[in-house]
């Protein structure tokens, strides 16, 4: 008796996964233009055809690729709550997540030159990637949803607007993190430097705390 994943399915997750890696291999070296049925059935060796089995096009296989190059920088959040002295430490807890956001982003030139490309471009694979980023965001806010409200409970999660403060939440992230690459200085806080960062991490996450601690 034989056992783990049959030949065929572990075949298929392979090339699969080949098609993937040559989609970010021609998105890194080349740009969005570079993206075509043949060209990533060429850098993959594989048959074009496959791409339509496997992801139904062209459309499908660019959401396998963003998906995995994770445009949010949030797929490795842990929403476990830390305690301290057996309280939830809110504060240190967000401040850790934007740090990270920030760090993720700072140390990922490709997810950089993604964001920018689809502030200046509009085509089809530009707003696969924007979808894609969304529906990413998307998912981190429903999970955000159960331990937001775990913490500040129902009823005041029905009265804060949550959507909202993560979208301005991440865009303050999101532009600072690629100004810092030309800038030093915004608004007199040092985006190049740790201290300016911590400073920035540590305002939004107290913005949030006092958010939900306010009466409903």
């Amino acid at each position: 008796m034989t056992t783990g994943t049959p030949k065929r399915e572990r075949n298929k997750e392979q090339t699969q996964q080949r098609l993937i890696d040559a989609t970010i291999e021609l998105l890194k070296n080349n740009g969005f233009a570079s993206l075509g049925i043949n060209a990533i059935a060429e850098q993959a060796k594989v048959n074009k055809a496959l791409i339509y089995r496997y992801f139904d096009g062209l459309p499908g296989l660019m959401q396998a690729a963003a998906y995995q190059l994770d445009l949010t920088q949030t797929k490795l959040i842990d929403f476990s709550l830390p305690k301290d002295d057996g309280k939830v430490a809110i504060k240190a807890y967000l401040f850790g997540i934007f740090q990270g956001i920030h760090e993720n982003l700072q140390n990922d030139p490709l997810a950089q030159k993604i964001m920018i490309q689809e502030l200046s471009e509009e085509n089809e694979m530009t707003r696969v990637f924007a979808e894609a980023r969304e529906q990413q965001g998307l998912e981190v806010t429903e999970q955000s949803k159960v331990l937001f409200s775990t913490l500040a409970g129902q009823e005041k999660m029905e009265t804060f607007d949550l959507q909202s403060a993560l979208a301005i939440t991440s865009a303050a992230i999101y532009y600072l993190t690629m100004r810092s690459s030309t800038v030093q200085m915004f608004n007199g806080v040092d985006i190049q430097s740790k201290e300016g960062w911590d400073r920035i991490c540590s305002t939004l996450a107290t913005f949030f705390e006092k958010a939900l601690a306010s009466p409903v």
